[in-house]
């Protein structure tokens, strides 16, 4: 006699739904499904998980980019920018845009403020005063000021507006600090009698006349230690030659 509590089980002991209700499910791939032991089960063969994180920007490569496009720090910009290159290749990080441009806007911006640091350098150097002024100097005058006078280097061989013939500090001389105020009177003591006779020989060779003035820095508040010089010009015209 059957037990009518047995369940049951198709002729040959085969399970048509390939399972023993009894003893849990029986996948393919092991205990605890398609996953392996004890793993759940994905019907897309995919693990759980998130997305994928993007990569990051990468700082140096930005930093490099606004460097670049500064006066004096583009060359730092510059080499951030190639080291930049080497750290976004193959999508490592983000923001290879800003190294590309800061290796190529660096070094323009370098050799830009080189070039601009020796125009200003070169212009400096050009400029004549009291404390830089020498005997024998050739000079074009700017004098659109007439509260400044402006002194510039030239060459004595080419046309050229005046000729330092003294230089002295204002204490050096009786009657230069008189009422503070410094006039070409005091030119006369300056200058050495060798350099007053070739100014005479000068005007009497060619006929035209020497004026003389003299430039200090701040003729309303002169100190015994301020520096001035002499120079002179043609009352017309300019010079092709050297005076002294």
């Amino acid at each position: 006699m059957s037990n009518p509590y047995e369940p049951y089980q198709p002729p040959g002991g085969n399970d048509p739904y390939g399972s023993n209700p009894y003893g849990g499910p029986s996948v393919p791939g092991g205990p605890g499904g398609p996953g392996g032991p004890g793993g759940p089960y994905n019907p897309y063969g995919q693990g759980y998980g998130g997305n994928p994180q993007p990569a990051p920007n990468d700082a140096v490569s930005i930093t490099g980019f606004v460097l670049s496009l500064t006066c004096c720090l583009s060359i730092v910009g510059a080499i951030l920018g190639f080291i930049g290159l080497k750290r976004t290749k193959n999508g490592q990080r983000r923001a290879r845009w800003a190294a590309i441009a800061a290796s190529i806007i660096g070094p323009i911006g370098t050799l830009a403020a080189i070039g601009l640091t020796i125009l200003v350098v070169w212009g400096i150097d050009q400029v004549v005063t009291p404390d830089n002024a020498e005997v024998g100097q050739c000079v074009d005058v700017d004098d659109d000021d007439r509260d400044q006078i402006g002194l510039t280097k030239a060459e004595c061989g080419e046309s050229h507006d005046a000729e330092i013939v003294a230089v002295a500090e204002a204490g050096d001389y009786e009657g230069v600090l008189d009422d503070s105020v410094l006039t070409t009177d005091v030119c006369a003591q300056v200058m050495d009698q060798a350099d007053i006779d070739a100014v005479n020989q000068w005007q009497d060779e060619t006929g035209r006349t020497l004026q003389f003035s003299v430039v200090i820095e701040d003729p309303d508040n002169i100190d015994p230690d301020d520096k001035f010089a002499c120079y002179v010009e043609p009352t017309s015209g300019s010079l092709d030659e050297a005076v002294l």
